[in-house]
């Protein structure tokens, strides 16, 4: 007797990701069985996009801290109980969705018909404002063949789903993802200062954990150079255009969740704790100013600081330092 299919499940955290969920839904209703959205505070209307699309299914993340260990293990235990089994798990954010050309590869009958344990590396390729796009040579793990193995997450930049050492992997070449952070470059720096403030507030002071986060996240880091460029194929979104979806341009700006989120840590701990982060090339008053005139929740309630010039001037050399030691 042929065993039945597993089902495929898309895990996916949303937070006010209305400006891309339509997309990211449309392209993920093609081939999955279930999308389980774990929905933290959105504010902008991502709860009834998610509700017009039949399998989209939004869970409650309560939590108010920024923790992916929390949210991942929230959306694989969600699953394990909605879906008996057998399950595959394709976690992805929703930023990223595969390439209209994938599910005509060979490799996604592989991937569906991959052993329990099993690891899915996929490429995800970085696509960039003028049409071309950054592609790397390590793959990462996006997808679980369940056995039901116990997730042991990082609270930040941590594996999606388990990854055991004895983990069978599949690489299958033919199916990739494209990733679309990159081509809102005012947003992506927000992320970047936000993921400086989360760690700070996780971290002690200590120059070497500054300058951690100055070269992970600065504004010097070269993110073009960490992969090749190359002209994007027109083939990867054919497919999903002639299914009627949306791949057009997408909005970009300052006023969004990550900026609030970052004046929000400041005004918990006050912006002189910041000061040592490379984020200062963002205007916080302006956006302090722009928030208060929206009415979010949360803003200092008092003009935001710069550092001091010298302080700034001494970073900058550390900075230096810094890369050519590393490299």
């Amino acid at each position: 007797m042929t065993p039945p299919r597993p089902t495929l499940i898309v895990l996916t955290p949303v937070k006010n990701e209305a400006w891309i969920l339509d997309r990211f839904l449309g392209v993920c209703s093609q081939f999955a069985d279930l999308i389980l959205l774990a929905d933290q505070h959105s504010t902008d209307g991502s709860r009834g996009i998610a509700a017009r699309w039949p399998k989209a299914r939004v869970i409650e993340n309560a939590s108010p801290a920024f923790n992916e260990a929390e949210r991942q293990k929230l959306l694989i235990e969600a699953a394990r109980r909605q879906v008996p089994g057998p399950r595959i798990l394709l976690a992805l954010d929703a930023d990223e969705i595969p390439t209209a050309d994938s599910l005509a590869s060979p490799d996604w009958k592989a991937f569906l018909a991959a052993p329990p344990g099993t690891v899915l590396m996929l490429e995800k390729i970085d696509l960039l404002p003028d049409g071309t796009c950054l592609r790397y040579d390590q793959p990462f793990p996006y997808g679980y063949v369940d056995d039901g193995a116990e997730h042991q997450p990082r609270w930040i930049h941590s594996y999606r789903v388990p990854v055991r050492p004895e983990s069978p992997r599949l690489q299958p070449h033919g199916i990739k993802l494209l990733h679309y952070a990159y081509v809102r470059p005012k947003t992506q720096r927000l992320k970047m200062c936000l993921y400086a403030a989360i760690e700070n507030r996780k971290a002690p002071l200590r120059l070497k954990s500054i300058l951690s986060r100055r070269l992970n996240y600065g504004r010097k880091k070269d993110w073009l150079g960490l992969g090749r460029r190359e002209q994007a194929d027109p083939a990867w979104f054919r497919g999903w255009e002639e299914k009627g979806i949306d791949l057009g341009p997408l909005p970009d700006g300052e006023e969004t969740w990550q900026a609030w989120a970052c004046l929000q840590a400041m005004a918990e701990a006050g912006e002189k704790r910041f000061w040592y982060e490379d984020i200062w090339d963002i205007d916080w008053e302006r956006l302090r100013q722009r928030g208060q005139a929206l009415g979010v929740p949360g803003l200092p309630a008092r003009a935001i600081r710069r550092p001091p010039r010298l302080l700034g001037w001494l970073l900058d050399g550390a900075d230096g330092v810094a890369q050519r030691l590393k490299s």
